[in-house]
């Protein structure tokens, strides 16, 4: 509170200024912009005008040479003349109608073309009996139909010269205001800056004299402050005594220079038989490179943390280990600490139930093979590969059924757990055998072709030829195939399983009709 009342504050005058010179600047600024955007849309309407009056001028001009034609007019050639300069002419007013957004202008043109209908009914009429007799009955009228429409185009074109200069005018108008505006504005501007200026000098001196008692004050409360931070430091030290986490300090070549005591509680080391050993000694061989590369990490990344996961070796057996969560923080730059502060902590039994959650999820609980949904994966990235065939194959166990009405489902177990064997026997190191379920099993053959499938359908027909011994008895099954072949790339992974599985299908019921 005493730092806050000896801060120099501006007054409430000075407040006004700066407030007022904001929004004048922003006056500035705004006006600015809406002259630009006022010149852009000054600049859009006189090139509207502009070609308005252009297709005006187009307009009459097409209209005098349409007069002409009607006075030169001779059967038959004229006709496909007059046709096209009267195309021309209303080409032209509809180009002045599009361009045009003046009402007054528009209902001029409407006019306009209402008097070429007009024109275009006669002409109709002569075209329908195209002599000489009709042509001559038919001249005047089309002359005076031509004569109105140039008129109505005099009338239009000189208002549109009107408008076009009166927008002239009226922007050189708004220019010269927003002209007059601008200097006013900006005059204002500079007379607000100069007394806040002066009003600042004043309030800064007084700022220096605040300042330096402050500077005396400061000296007492730094005496204080360090006081404060040896208890403090105290208290961290004694905190991290009892915590449960293991805080250790290394130097850049992981050498130890300072072990919390709570390692013996968790690794079973003393504390300070530690210091001034490697952590190598902590940490097991299979590790050693990724905690060499999670501190390169962190010697990389000055103040920042990392982390990792490392398996950290017990006092009481070298040869058993736990899992560990270490976090690194660079504090090398630091000169309170001058280290790398290790922070790590048990996490074996989270890591355990994690991996028992992910073999759950991906892993069949009866036979241990992979389930529909590691399949799917596996399949979907050899569907990824490029220039190569993916083969699958679909097996319907026949007989499976039998077995478990005669022997319970227990013996189905088993015998499901004795095929899984069996076919795994069968089958390259590159191939995956999984279960989808019940009595049905698919194995993925990468980089297969027909040829190579066939071979491992028979070798898996083949490996169930010998019966199988169960706690009830001896049981023979045999075994229904389908076979689908996919360049990568042509399937998804559920399509490729639905071929087979179809391919399956049709195999069951042609051994099937073979047996009848």
């Amino acid at each position: 509170m005493e730092e806050m009342a000896g801060r120099p504050r501006l007054s409430w005058g000075q407040r006004i200024l700066i407030v007022a010179l904001g929004v004048l600047i922003a006056a500035v600024q705004a006006m600015i912009v809406q002259a630009y955007h006022n010149l852009s849309g000054t600049i859009r309407s006189l090139d509207t005008a502009t070609e308005v009056l252009t297709d005006l001028h187009d307009a009459h001009r097409e209209t005098f040479r349409l007069a002409l034609t009607v006075d030169r007019f001779q059967l038959p050639d004229g006709l496909d003349e007059m046709e096209l300069r009267r195309g021309l002419l209303d080409r032209q007013l509809e180009a002045t109608f599009r361009a045009s957004d003046d009402p007054g202008l528009r209902e001029d043109l409407a006019g306009i073309r209402g008097q070429l209908a007009a024109f275009d009914a006669d002409f109709a009429r002569l075209r329908t009996r195209p002599t000489t007799a009709r042509l001559d009955q038919a001249r005047p009228g089309l002359q005076r139909r031509t004569e109105e429409i140039e008129a109505l185009l005099k009338s239009t074109y000189g208002q549109g010269e009107t408008q076009f200069l009166g927008a002239i005018q009226q922007t050189l108008y708004a220019r010269r205001s927003f002209q007059r505006l601008l200097i006013g504005t900006s005059g204002l501007t500079l007379i607000v800056v100069l007394v806040l200026a002066l009003s600042l000098r004043r309030w800064v001196n007084r700022a220096f004299a605040r300042a330096y008692a402050k500077v005396v004050a400061e000296v007492d409360e730094r005496k204080l402050a360090e006081q404060a931070l040896r208890e403090s430091e105290q208290r961290f030290r004694a905190l991290v005594h009892q915590a449960s986490d293991v805080f250790t300090v290394i130097d850049r070549d992981g050498q130890i220079r300072y072990q919390s005591p709570a390692v013996e509680s968790v690794l079973g080391y003393p504390a300070d038989k530690l210091v001034g050993t490697g952590m190598d000694a902590l940490i097991h061989p299979d590790d050693h490179q990724g905690f060499r590369e999670l501190l390169g990490k962190s010697l990389a990344r000055p103040s920042a943390s990392v982390v990792g996961e490392l398996r950290m070796r017990l006092h009481a057996d070298a040869r058993l280990s736990r899992r560990f969560e270490m976090t690194i923080t660079n504090l090398l730059g630091n000169p309170t600490v001058g280290g790398l502060v290790l922070n790590y902590r048990d996490i074996t039994e989270r890591a355990l139930y994690q991996e028992q959650l992910t073999q759950q999820a991906f892993q069949d609980s009866l036979t241990g093979l992979p389930n529909r949904a590691r399949l799917l994966e596996q399949l979907s990235f050899a569907l990824q590969q490029r220039g190569s065939s993916v083969g699958l194959l679909f097996l319907d166990l026949d007989g499976f059924k039998q077995v478990n009405d005669t022997f319970g489902h227990d013996a189905g177990d088993e015998l499901l757990r004795q095929v899984a064997r069996r076919f795994s026997g069968c089958l390259r190191p590159s191939d995956t055998l999984a279960r989808l379920g019940g009595d049905e099993f698919v194995v993925l053959l990468p980089s297969a072709g027909n040829d190579d499938a066939a071979a491992v359908a028979r070798r898996l027909e083949a490996c169930l030829i010998e019966p199988f011994v169960l706690a009830d008895g001896t049981v023979t099954i045999g075994a229904s195939i389908g076979v689908a072949l996919s360049p990568a790339g042509q399937f998804t992974p559920e399509q490729l399983v639905r071929e087979a599985d179809s391919a399956m299908y049709r195999a069951k019921v042609a051994a099937r009709a073979a047996a009848r």
